[in-house]
Parts: C-alpha cells; sequence; structure tokens
C-alpha cells in the first residue's frame, strides 16, 4: 500500500475532473486553530506510487478544494482567513486570485459545472456567496443560515441552483434567478 505524508491535517480532497490520477489535498496546521495551510496537487498512479506535483503553503489553514469545470490546472480553495484563492498548478509561484469578501473562516466551495464561471462559498460568517471568478466579484450573498455555514453545492441539474447547510440544522435549495429567499427548506 502507497501512502504519501503531509505536514499538515488534511481537511479535504478532490479528484481533477480533467485528470483522474490528480488529487488536491487542502490541510491545515494545528487542526486549523492556527498556523498555515497548505495545498496539495498529488499524482496517485505514478509508478513506484504517489508523488507531489506541486503544493503551496498559505498563511492560513485550507478547509476546502474544488477543481475548476473549464480549466484543467485551476483550483479553488476555501480558506481560513475567509478569502478564496485560485491556483494554477502549472504555475507554481503561488495563487492567482484571492477573493476577499467573507467575515470569518471558509469552510466550503464548489465549481458549477454549468456555469463554469461561477462558484459558491459557504462561511462560518452564516453567509453563502456565489462569485464570478471571470470578473472576480461576489454577485450574490445569502444571509438565511443563522448558524456556521459549512456547505453549497451546485445543482448539476439546475445551474442556478445549490444547496446549502449550515449549523442550524438547515437544508435551503436556493435560485439565482429568485432571489435571497429559499425556494425550498428542509429541516
Amino acid at each position: 500500500m502507497s501512502w504519501m505524508p503531509t505536514p499538515f491535517a488534511g481537511y479535504s480532497c478532490e479528484f481533477s475532473p480533467f485528470h483522474g490520477n490528480l488529487v488536491a489535498v487542502g490541510t491545515a496546521q494545528y487542526y486549523g486553530i492556527v498556523g498555515n495551510g497548505r495545498l496539495h496537487v498529488f499524482d496517485v498512479s505514478a509508478p513506484g506510487g504517489p508523488r507531489p506535483v506541486c503544493d503551496w503553503l498559505t498563511k492560513d489553514g485550507v478547509y476546502d478544494v474544488a477543481w475548476s469545470e473549464a480549466n484543467e490546472h485551476v483550483l479553488l480553495t476555501g480558506q481560513g482567513d475567509g478569502t478564496l484563492k485560485l491556483f494554477d498548478w502549472s504555475r507554481p509561484q503561488g495563487p492567482i486570485m484571492s477573493l476577499e469578501g467573507h467575515q470569518a473562516e471558509v469552510y466550503g466551495v464548489d465549481w458549477n459545472m454549468n456555469t463554469k464561471n461561477l462558484v459558491s462559498s459557504a462561511s462560518w460568517d452564516h453567509t453563502i456567496k456565489v462569485w464570478d471568478i471571470q470578473q472576480g466579484v461576489n454577485i450574490s450573498t445569502f444571509r438565511n443560515h443563522n448558524q456556521i455555514a459549512y456547505a453549497a453545492i451546485w445543482s448539476p441539474a439546475r445551474p442556478a441552483c445549490l444547496a446549502t447547510v449550515a449549523g442550524d440544522a438547515m437544508l435551503h435549495i436556493q435560485d439565482l434567478n429568485v432571489g435571497e429567499t429559499p425556494v425550498q427548506s428542509i429541516q
């Protein structure tokens, strides 16, 4: 059995939709309480076992990672400092974009597989945000949760819809075409 150690605790992992042998791993030092983070990309089918392709040290924990649905080299991370960062594994010098707008840790990110320029983020500030990556701006903020938001996942069948969950034990279905009020809520 092959294994690849990372210096920090793992928080998330995702296979590339373009290269089935590449896995991105988000990690955080001291279990995310304080310290740095690191984003890793591993080739898990390399001869002789897994090998690192690249990694980036970040100033805070990397809590979630999502691969671009449009560009095979680009990854999105949710950071402990409240930012979303984009990295290009073919350009290892550092993040290619940083999106700021959350007031607390970003715990979940997701790339819209239909509208490939949109990403979502879920934060400890209780908000869900939708970002246009091409413009580098926040286009919608949902404030329907009253506890830490953990995930905001796009629907593969309905490009403008996403499901969100939080510590308030609520599942909301949001539709960008409708506005901030959820189209459906389930406790």
